[in-house]
């Protein structure tokens, strides 16, 4: 670990990195036999390999195939592992590649620096251009998580409507003692969720340290206990390949179909490592 900021750059997966994933592979907490995932979602980069590596879409010997903007198949375990850049980490500007250390202003300073030696042009007296990696605030990167969520509840909600109608119209065949005007009365009743017969909908999602406790203070921080665990800064520590579980909840569908959808959000688990219980004192899973 050289302790930079990585952002949204593409760093590879250490040999130590490789272990740690595995160790969560094998872990009945994310791939127990009474788990099906709705859908399996990763970053674009760098936690792709790390999703395949915990999925067992990777051979033992490394190879894989390659993942693209769409999906990445494995017709062997029946998973769809969505490549979504809304989970991309934060983009953090001009510091990326930079000791955690650097100010943003130190790290920007010393961008101008380096492109002075190496010949840049200005584009003032005392002002060297220089190409800077995209800054995102905490609010722009939520928004883009957010979609995220919204689209998912929309799939949810088809998912989870169309099933109870298959359902409804499996009674009906069979002999539904249900008269006209009690089908009548309840023709609203199918947009609703019935809250004493729910269906859950587990998600698969690996993102980032900084995207997720942006996340987490934005959808649950009044949940968050008075003593959670912080870095040397202050933050919500996020240890790597850690599990934090929110559970959403929809509202009933409303008619009008262009909305975005409404959810309330809970928190059910925190930055839990027990499934890494197996990893020496010495590992140290990859920065994610």
């Amino acid at each position: 670990m050289q302790n930079l900021v990585l952002g949204q750059g593409d760093s590879p997966l250490t040999e130590n990195g490789v272990a740690i994933a595995r160790l969560a592979a094998t872990s009945d907490m994310i791939n127990g036999k009474g788990l099906q995932y709705f859908r399996h979602y990763c970053s674009d980069f760098p936690a792709h390999r790390t999703a395949r590596i915990i999925l067992g879409l990777e051979k033992d010997d490394g190879r894989n195939t390659a993942i693209n903007d769409n999906d990445d198949e494995s017709s062997e375990d029946n998973i769809n592992l969505i490549v979504d850049s809304r989970l991309r980490e934060l983009a953090k500007g001009a510091r990326e590649g930079y000791l955690k250390s650097h100010s943003y202003e130190e790290a920007l300073e010393k961008r101008r620096m380096e492109a002075a030696a190496a010949g840049v042009t200005t584009t003032s007296s005392d002002d060297t251009e220089v190409e800077v990696p995209k800054l995102e605030s905490l609010d722009d990167a939520y928004e883009r998580f957010k979609d995220w969520i919204d689209s998912l509840v929309e799939d949810v909600l088809k998912d989870y409507y169309a099933t109870k109608k298959n359902i409804k119209h499996h009674y009906d065949q069979e002999g539904d003692n249900n008269t006209s005007n009690e089908n009548e009365n309840n023709e609203n009743e199918e947009n609703d969720i019935d809250p004493n017969n729910p269906k859950v909908y587990d998600i698969f999602a690996l993102s980032h340290s900084a995207l997720i406790r942006t996340v987490i203070h934005k959808m649950v921080d009044h949940e968050l206990p008075s003593d959670y665990a912080t870095t040397k800064e202050g933050s919500l520590r996020i240890p790597n390949l850690s599990r934090s579980i929110i559970d959403i909840r929809p509202f009933v569908r409303t008619s009008n179909d262009n909305a975005r959808p409404r959810w309330t959000s809970s928190l059910y688990r925190l930055t839990d490592v027990s499934h890494l219980n197996g990893a020496t004192k010495s590992s140290r899973p990859p920065y994610l």
